[in-house]
């Protein structure tokens, strides 16, 4: 059970202090009056709102514009932390089942809150309670700047709701203050008074007295117009004399369709023999010939039948509220009856007439008029019904009817008779010729049912009166009984060794039934005549086994009586007498001169129903029979001369679910023609079925004169119609000139009652044979006149091209539709709506010829679709001439595209070239580029930056996905690999339910899912717009032309989203091993000139160690070193010049260099060079840094020693090794 928090006194529970303890004041009528009360008044306010704390309470309210007042009332005001959900609970109430409950709030609202009624058994669990309205505010007076009243007129208003309860046991009553919103700021509503009225089932009290713009408990609308829709309704009328609004039941306007409408009045039981008196109130606007307007008395609600008029009312045209017309009736026979309005009138109006007061009650005054006649009508006694003859009080519940030449004696209660044994008795009549009827209670029996009667009975010795089992339909009456069976004399009657006790009887008609015994004797009883019955039982006969349908194709020939077997007559007229039946002597044709024409043939027939009408059907077996095929009935039959000269015998075939009750033959095959001729072509009838089913079909003759009608027929035969499923060869053309054409495609029949369809017409309304399809007055229309069939290819194209035209003032609309694999109604798929004229013009120009993609390889049937809604009217008539559909040409070979190729979708000129392929089950919705794109969402839900013009696919309703993008076309070579890139994405929705494949695929044929067999790569779901590319390499067998493809697909459709941002696809080129580059040339070093600086230049390569040349943009760096350290890194171009000069450290002696060239981070082959600078110079012209190793050399490279100062006169080579490993060599001379 939810918590929920409950208010005591001064918070959120309200009680009136020694009032509610006891139940006087639960009882109906209940009201409250929230305005004078001092509190809610035993109400209980729960509130169950998300955040507790703001319910229902006792306040203040609003303000009188007058006089500034406060009006006190029950409040909901505005909740601005949390949404409504409290409740205004009643005290407890004791409800009746059956009962219904009016409830009246009289309330004001503000804001878009809602306010509603529940009920139910508790007072604190609202969710063990029903909600009997989910808005009642929306009829709440508006909360108008405050003011409950405004000029005088209150701004409260009353809504109302009813319910009637289901059973016995305690009840409360709740208002329900509810939102969607998650707080209801500003939202208030003001409750001033609530009643509530309880009316119970059955019959209401005289008098009773009602004024029907106050309330309308216990009334009803019953539309029985011929368009029902608009009919009674409670609101206001406005009198043009007065110039106000007055309240009451009002006809709402109803411009188009003629009224037949019942206001009905509640039950009342009104007694045979007493007067009663009708006061009314009604109105009428400016036009009195408008309406009709009669007081009506029946016996129902919801059956317009039943009602038999008293008289018409005279409508006042100045309104007066005070005044009544009265009017004074009485009822022939005692029940309870319904009073009602009936408003009449002949065509559409807006005219407006209105009810306001009614009232009847017992009079002493002379009826004007007495409905019906007889004494008060029997009970009707349930079944199964038995009853055994052993007391008197028993033999009363039966009456007696005394027919004969001089009543007098009849049937009688015997305690004992000549068998001892208490009966229903029937004595001697010694005076009279006996007819004399004992007849049972009514029973309400059911056509199509059948009902088992059982009796025991016995005869005296000598008895000479004859016993027949009658029964009597309605009213019992000695003109009005039938016939079941002649018992006879003796009772038990025998049959053979077996005594004749039990019958069945198949009803023909609902209603009220009296079964009866009827003592018969022509002349006065003998003394010892006597007839008793002991006891007597009937009960609904059992349904047995479920008729086993007959299969298809079905043919009998009635010349034999076998043939009728399984088929059975339905007599359905007034009087039960002849039917249909088989025998020997048959049919008899006679020509215009009466004169007789071959034989006899044995047949069925119908040979006219004397003392009534005609209305008896020959059934056949029951056949399961399919929606969306075409049934075939072939019959020979014939009526005789007289039947065909009056011409007033009605002869058509019939479909229905039920052999035995004509109200479920409904649908009409089609009309025989009434002919005489036996040797004749039979009638053939076409027709189709609009739900899977079992069915009989029937042959039904009617006249209102029975003795005129007469039928005969000799064979029947129903199968399915076959028409030859042939493929036509294109190209193909048809003109539909001829009958045998027309027969080379088929119809198909959906209308809402099947029947008329596409047929030849052999001269339309512009005198051209056509495919012709005419008004069908008796239902909306759906009806496709359908090709021979096509094997068409997907990927290809095919034209179709069609003459046609339609009457001047046709209405029903042409559509091109086309059936795949089979023709039915649920598979078909639109080329385009044509529309209500033919043909079809587009600006200028007639529309006459439409191009049709073909999506998968197949069987396709195309077809003329005739579409109204409505019935037609006379006028409407399509004509179709011929049509062609002929495969479209090729046109030129597509170039392929050179690469490298890339695009953007950004804007849709990056899309040209690139073609969208539905490969769906059902052709719907498919890749194209639009500009509102893809709009990025994180897993809140929350946009993250702008949207994206792209290429996308947003779901498939209805189908599941299978769509193709595909590009244009591209050269590929094997052993070759390509790369495709290409940013994508997907929505949220498709990211989280993981369903989606988005793939990319290579085919050879843009219009053939079936060439898309080489997988590129998956595309990974994702929804980051700003992220890395997806990356595919592939490569291709053969060389050839390929298109690249995005597939989407989803088994659900409306899951599947994709987007395409940008696509490339190029030759990935074979990676090249770096190598390092020749050595420079000419590299030589030199003295600059100043006894300081040495320059170096060189010549940088043109070519690699492998001899290949080198790029001419080609970035080379050159590192020059003297010995092994680093002087510098120069920066050069192939073959250029390069040069570095410096100022050595030691200028005079030996410099060696080398200079190596650095490309794809590979050094090449050092080149070097040396120099020696020779200084003349003494002994202290050589600076020898600290802790360095000398050597000094002859020239000839002899060691001297290390001291050069000790040295003879000459020139050497000192050697200066300094501490950080660094060599020097320099030419001295001393």
């Amino acid at each position: 059970m939810r918590k929920t928090l409950q208010r005591t006194f001064g918070l959120l529970f309200f009680a009136l202090v020694g009032v509610m303890t006891g139940t006087a004041q639960n009882s109906f009528p209940y009201s409250v009056d929230f305005t004078t009360a001092g509190d809610l008044a035993g109400w209980t306010a729960v509130d169950d709102s998300p955040t507790k704390g703001v319910t229902w309470e006792y306040g203040k309210g609003t303000y009188s514009q007058a006089e500034a007042a406060s009006k006190m009332c029950a409040i909901m005001k505005e909740d601005s932390a949390s949404k409504h959900v409290d409740y205004l609970v009643s005290p407890e109430f004791t409800a009746t089942a059956g009962a219904t409950y009016y409830i009246s709030i009289k309330a004001q609202y503000k804001g878009y809150a809602r306010c509603g009624v529940q009920v139910g058994k508790s007072a604190t669990d609202m969710s063990a309670n029903s909600v009997i309205s989910d808005n009642v505010s929306s009829s709440f007076g508006k909360y108008n700047n405050g003011w409950f009243d405004y000029k005088g007129v209150e701004r409260a208003k009353t809504a109302k709701v009813a319910y009637t309860a289901t059973e016995d046991g305690p009840i409360y009553f709740s208002l329900y203050a509810h939102s969607m919103l998650d707080a209801d700021g500003g939202d208030f509503f003001y409750v001033y008074g609530i009643d509530i009225v309880e009316d119970k089932p059955g019959p209401k009290a005289l008098p009773y007295s009602v004024d029907l713009g106050d309330n309308q408990r216990g009334w009803a609308a019953l539309d029985a117009s011929d368009v029902p829709g608009v009919t009674w309704a409670e609101g206001e009328f406005y009198d043009n004399t007065s110039t106000k609004y007055f309240p009451g039941v009002v006809n709402k306007h109803d411009w188009e369709n003629t009224w037949n409408d019942y206001y009905v009045s509640p039950a009342f039981t009104l007694e045979a023999g007493k007067s009663y008196k009708v006061k009314t109130r009604t109105w009428k606007n400016t036009d009195p010939s408008a309406f009709t307007l009669s007081l009506m008395l029946g016996t129902s609600q919801t059956d317009a039948s039943t009602f038999q008029k008293i008289t018409d009312l005279e409508m006042q045209a100045v309104y007066d509220a005070t005044a009544t017309e009265d009017h004074v009736f009485a009822v022939g026979k005692g029940g309870d009856y319904n009073l009602a309005f009936l408003a009449t009138t002949t065509t559409g109006t807006d005219e407006v007439i209105a009810l306001s007061y009614f009232d009847i009650a017992e009079t002493d005054e002379t009826p004007e008029i007495t409905i019906g006649g007889g004494s008060e009508g029997p009970e009707t006694t349930a079944l199964p019904y038995n009853i055994t003859f052993d007391s008197a009080d028993k033999f009363a519940t039966w009456s007696t009817l005394d027919n004969s030449d001089v009543p007098g004696k009849t049937w009688e209660f015997n305690a004992s008779d000549f068998a001892g044994k208490p009966s229903a008795f029937m004595g001697p009549d010694a005076g009279s010729a006996t007819c004399d009827w004992l007849i049972s209670p009514k029973f309400e029996l059911k056509e199509g049912k059948s009902y088992v009667i059982k009796f025991d009975g016995a005869t005296g010795a000598d008895n000479k009166l004859s016993l027949l089992l009658d029964y009597f339909v309605e009213e019992i009456n000695k003109d009005n009984f039938k016939g079941i069976d002649w018992i006879g004399e003796k009772l038990p009657k025998m049959e053979g060794e077996e005594a004749k006790t039990e019958w069945t009887v198949d009803i023909n008609k609902d209603g009220g039934y009296y079964f009866a015994f009827r003592a018969l004797n022509w002349t006065p009883n003998q003394e010892t005549d006597a007839i008793s019955i002991y006891s007597f039982s009937v009960a609904e006969a059992p349904e047995g086994e479920p008729e086993t349908p007959v299969a298809l194709p079905y043919e009998t020939s009635f010349l034999e009586e076998t043939g009728a077997a399984g088929w059975t007559a339905m007599d359905r007229s007034d009087n039960v007498s002849s039917t249909w039946s088989w025998n020997s002597w048959g049919y008899t044709e006679y020509d215009e001169n009466w004169q007789q024409v071959g034989e006899t043939h044995p047949c069925v027939g119908f040979s006219s129903d004397w003392d009534t009408n005609a209305n008896d059907y020959f059934v056949s077996p029951l056949f399961t029979l399919e929606a969306g095929k075409t049934y075939v009935v072939k019959t020979h039959t014939a009526t005789n001369r007289s039947c065909f000269n009056d011409k007033t015998t009605s002869f058509t075939m019939k479909l229905g679910t039920n052999k035995k009750v004509q109200g479920t033959f409904t649908q009409s095959i089609g009309d025989i023609e009434l002919n005489t001729v036996y040797d004749r072509d039979p009638s053939v009838f076409e027709f189709t079925v609009e739900e899977s089913g079992n069915y009989y079909v029937a042959y039904n003759i009617s006249d209102p004169v029975g003795s005129k009608a007469y039928g005969y027929i000799f064979d029947f035969s129903i199968a399915e119609k076959v028409v030859p499923d042939v493929t036509a060869e294109l190209p193909y053309e048809i003109t539909f000139d001829s009958a045998d054409k027309f027969a080379t495609w088929s119809t198909l029949d959906n209308s809402d009652v099947p029947g008329k369809t596409w047929e030849f017409n052999a001269s339309d309304f512009a005198g051209k044979p056509s495919a012709f399809m005419g008004p069908d007055a008796g239902s909306a229309t759906c009806d496709w006149l359908i090709s021979p069939k096509f094997e068409l290819k997907e990927g290809k194209s095919y034209v179709i091209k069609f003459d046609g035209a339609t009457g001047a003032d046709n209405a029903t609309s042409v559509i091109l539709d086309y059936f795949v694999g089979s023709k039915d109604k649920d598979n078909f798929k639109s080329i385009t709506w044509i529309g209500e004229k033919l043909p079809k013009m587009e600006g200028e120009e007639a529309k006459t010829e439409w191009t049709v993609d073909i999506n998968k390889d197949g069987s396709y049937y195309f077809a003329f679709r005739a579409l109204n809604h409505t019935p037609n009217q006379e006028t409407d008539a399509i004509s179709i001439y011929s049509f062609s559909v002929t495969e479209a040409p090729e046109g030129e070979p597509e170039t392929p595209v050179a690469l490298p190729y890339e695009t953007s979708f950004l804007e849709e000129t990056g899309a040209a070239g690139w073609t969208a392929m539905d490969r769906s089950d059902n052709v719907s919705s498919t890749w194209s580029w639009n500009s509102w794109g893809y709009d990025e969402y994180d897993e809140n839900w929350q946009q993250v930056g702008e949207n994206h013009p792209c290429v996308g696919f947003s779901s498939d309703w209805g189908t599941n996905a299978n769509d193709y993008f595909v590009s244009p076309l591209f050269t590929l070579e094997a052993g070759k690999t390509y790369v495709v890139k290409t940013h994508t994405a997907t929505n949220r929705s498709c990211f989280n339910d993981k369903t989606t494949s988005f793939t990319m695929k290579l085919g050879t044929n843009k219009k053939v899912q079936g060439t898309f067999t080489q997988p590129i790569g998956d595309i990974e779901l994702n929804t980051v717009y700003d992220r890395d590319p997806s990356v595919f390499e592939f490569s291709v067998e053969e060389s050839g032309n390929y298109y690249v493809a995005y597939h989407i697909s989803d088994p659900d459709g409306k899951k599947a989203y994709g987007y395409i941002f940008d696509f490339s696809l190029a030759e990935k080129t074979a990676e090249v091993q770096p190598v390092a580059t020749a050595a420079v040339t000419d590299l030589a070093a030199t003295e600059a000139g100043d006894l300081k600086t040495i320059k170096l230049k060189w010549k940088n390569p043109t070519k690699d160690v492998d001899g290949n040349d080198l790029a001419a943009d080609a970035e080379l760096s050159v590192k020059v070193f003297e010995g092994e350290t680093l002087l510098t890194t120069v920066a050069g171009a192939p073959g250029a010049e390069g040069s570095y000069s410096y100022e050595p450290e030691t200028y005079a002696g030996l410099h060696e260099y080398k200079v190596v060239v650095v490309y794809n981070e590979l050094e090449s082959e050092a080149a070097t060079a040396t120099l020696t600078v020779v200084v003349n110079g003494i002994n202290g012209a050589i600076v020898i840094p600290a802790g360095a190793e000398v050597s000094v050399r002859t020239l000839g490279g002899a060691l001297v020693g290390n001291n050069f100062s000790t040295l003879a006169k000459g020139t050497y080579l000192v050697t200066v090794k300094t501490v950080d490993g660094k060599v020097k060599t320099m030419k001295v001379t001393k």
